[in-house]
């Protein structure tokens, strides 16, 4: 099944309750004519838009992979200028999550393996950018069943999160606070996937519990 199994028609609502009316020259420009139709820097923000919004349930399964198949297509196509505009290994964690949304794991953790691998020789071991990287690749690893070596990972990104909150200061605290939240999630997932579920329950409450003091005054849509 193809975005084209529900007709422009089915593309235009789904674009629409999403809130990205750029789905469709998505389609027009890839899916139809083969051809890259959208601007770089609006297929990057697009590709994160769509990462952001996927937890709606709400719509068609297939018709999210064919409409993120696509992006991942068109970024293919503009994969050098996105190199030199962003930097290769910026580029490359921005198609790795496209990958991923699209259930092509594997070749997302061939490109993340050489996104790490370039952040390694150019950041200190717990710069942020670098544990960015690190938890995608150990999501990445568990969705290719590969939970040994996600969790230990996932394990190392924990530690240094823990380790730059207790660092942070003013706003950056707030920050360190999120990304601390982000990790305890991810290991929680990657436990949950190992069938060690309690583990993994502990770990999602303490996300919760560090995400909300990230946000004391409850200002924020998740915390609605």
């Amino acid at each position: 099944r193809t975005v084209m199994s529900g007709g422009p028609r089915k593309l235009v609502v789904l674009a629409d309750e999403l809130g990205l009316p750029e789905l469709e020259a998505i389609y027009f420009g890839v899916n139809a004519s083969k051809a890259t139709a959208t601007k770089v820097e609006d297929l990057v923000r697009i590709s994160g838009d769509i990462e952001r919004r996927m937890g709606l349930r709400n719509l068609d399964f297939y018709i999210r992979r064919a409409i993120v198949q696509s992006v991942a297509f068109a970024y293919e196509q503009v994969r050098e200028q996105l190199q030199q505009e962003l930097g290769a290994a910026v580029a490359a964690m921005r198609y790795a999550l496209i990958l991923n949304v699209a259930a092509q794991h594997a070749k997302a953790g061939e490109v993340l393996d050489k996104a790490v691998q370039a952040y390694r020789s150019q950041l200190a071991p717990d710069h942020p950018t670098l544990l960015e990287a690190l938890q995608l690749q150990s999501s990445t690893l568990a969705s290719q069943g590969r939970s040994s070596e996600a969790r230990e990972i996932a394990e190392q990104v924990l530690k240094l999160r823990q380790a730059n909150v207790g660092a942070a200061r003013g706003v950056d605290a707030g920050a360190a606070l999120r990304a601390l939240a982000q990790a305890q999630a991810n290991l929680g997932e990657v436990l949950s996937s190992m069938g060690r579920q309690e583990e993994a329950d502990q770990l999602h409450a303490a996300a919760l519990q560090t995400f909300g003091k990230a946000f004391p005054s409850g200002d924020h849509e998740c915390m609605a």
